[in-house]
């Protein structure tokens, strides 16, 4: 096996794998913020292979709507991703902050 095609192949494999996570909290958290306009996702690489930050960015109005009651709303967000981990996806923590005018 040639291990520059092995590398490449999982290089894509992490790409697809990162915008389906965003997309997937995206459109979820869309309908749960009351300013969808100004829901800012990214996920930051911390030099580890194996984990990952999501960083939600949006309106302060709305962070409480993100956490919800006791957490719970994060909380089920956070079960879902790791759910992705027995397909081989790496683990991700997720941090809210708000941002104001």
């Amino acid at each position: 096996m040639n291990p520059e095609r092995e590398g490449g192949e999982v290089e894509l494999k992490r790409e697809g794998e990162r915008e389906e996570v965003l997309q997937f909290i995206r459109s979820y958290l869309q309908l749960v913020v009351t300013r969808p306009e100004r829901l800012e996702l990214s996920i930051i690489d911390e030099g580890e292979e194996e984990f990952g930050e999501i960083l939600i960015l949006a309106d302060k109005s709305d962070v409480g709507r993100i956490i919800g009651k006791k957490g719970l709303l994060i909380s089920s967000l956070k079960n879902l991703i790791d759910g992705c981990k027995a397909k081989g996806w790496r683990n991700y923590r997720i941090t809210v902050k708000g941002i104001g005018e």
